[in-house]
């Protein structure tokens, strides 16, 4: 199952689904996350689903950022 973020209720039908799959706890993954919120703002009819694809060995003081980014 995959959770979406949406600007409108889920009843909604989106007509443009967005993924971004990146590591959040580097620069270019959070800046295209970023990226894909602002665009969210201006497509009403949109939703965004997360799927966080480390690069690294995942443990505690690595991936501060990237468990906040998917609570």
């Amino acid at each position: 199952n995959m959770y979406y973020l949406t600007q409108e209720e889920d009843d909604v039908i989106s007509s443009v689904t967005l993924w971004i799959i990146a590591d959040f706890d580097k620069p270019s993954g959070r800046k295209l996350l970023f990226n894909a919120l602002k665009f969210m703002k201006t497509s009403l009819h949109s939703r965004l689903g997360v799927i966080y694809n480390p690069t690294s060995k995942i443990n505690e003081e690595n991936t501060a950022i990237s468990r906040g980014v998917l609570a």
